[in-house]
C-alpha cells in the first residue's frame, strides 16, 4: 500500500500515477493468499474490505485470528476443502470480527476451482484438480460474488443480499441446526458460534429458496 501511494502521488514516476484511488481499496487471495489478506487488512487499515477463497489461516499469527477484523470479510468457500484445524482457526476469526463478517460455500466445488486451472484442461476433473461444478459456470459464480462484495463496501452499490451477495445465485435457507441445506445437499456448512454470519450454499443450479442473513 505504501508503494502503491508513492506511485499514485508521483513519487515514484509511474503510469498509475493521480489513477489510483486508495480510499476504495479491497483485498482478496486464494488459500495461503487468503491468509496473506487476514494478516495485509489487520495491519493496514487503508484496507477497507477482504476477501478470502478458501483462506488457509494457519500461519496467521494468533493474536490477529483472536482480534479478527474491522472490516467486512467474507470466505468463500468450496464445498470439498477443508481441514477441522483450520476450520477452527477461521471459526475463531469471524466470530471475534467486528466488521460485517460473512461464510458462503459454493456447491460442486474444491480448492482448484479458485484458479484459473478448470479453464485450462478438460481433463481436471478426471485428474482429481476441481470439482464437478462445470468450469464456466464456476467461474462466473465466483467472479459475480466477489466484484458484487467490494462493489457493495467499496462503491456503496447495494444489491439487497448480504455483504453484495446476488440474489440470482444464493437460493439456501439455513435451518434450525444453523447449516445451509439446497435440496438434498446438506453439510456444506457448520454450526456456527453465536454472532457469526450464517453461511449460503451457492449452487450451480437454479433453485428457489431464502438467502441467508449476515451479521451487521
Amino acid at each position: 500500500m505504501t508503494q502503491l501511494a508513492l506511485l499514485n502521488s508521483g513519487a515514484i514516476p509511474s503510469p498509475l500515477t493521480g489513477k489510483l484511488d486508495l480510499t476504495r481499496v479491497g483485498v482478496y487471495g486464494h488459500s495461503t493468499g487468503g491468509g496473506a489478506t487476514v494478516v495485509m487488512c489487520a495491519a493496514d487499515p487503508r484496507c477497507k474490505a477482504a476477501l478470502g477463497m478458501d483462506p488457509w489461516v494457519g500461519p496467521v499469527p494468533r493474536p490477529v485470528l483472536d482480534a479478527g477484523l474491522r472490516q467486512p470479510f467474507l470466505a468463500m468457500m468450496s464445498q470439498t476443502w477443508s481441514s477441522p484445524d483450520n476450520s477452527a482457526l477461521l471459526d475463531t476469526l469471524l466470530a471475534a470480527g467486528t466488521g460485517d463478517q460473512m461464510t458462503m460455500t459454493i456447491a460442486g466445488t474444491s480448492h482448484y476451482d479458485f484458479t484459473m486451472l478448470p479453464l485450462l484442461t478438460p481433463l481436471a476433473p478426471a485428474l482429481g484438480l476441481k470439482g464437478p461444478i462445470d468450469g464456466q459456470r464456476g467461474m462466473q459464480i465466483i467472479t459475480d460474488h466477489l466484484v458484487a462484495f467490494f462493489d457493495h463496501y467499496l462503491k456503496g452499490v447495494r444489491r439487497g443480499e448480504p455483504g453484495g451477495l446476488s440474489r440470482d445465485h444464493v437460493r439456501a435457507s439455513v435451518g434450525a441446526d444453523h447449516r445451509a441445506v439446497v435440496g438434498d445437499q446438506a453439510g456444506a456448512t457448520r454450526p456456527r458460534p453465536a454472532g457469526r454470519a450464517r453461511g449460503p450454499v451457492v449452487p450451480g443450479a437454479h433453485r428457489d429458496a431464502k438467502p441467508a442473513s449476515s451479521r451487521r
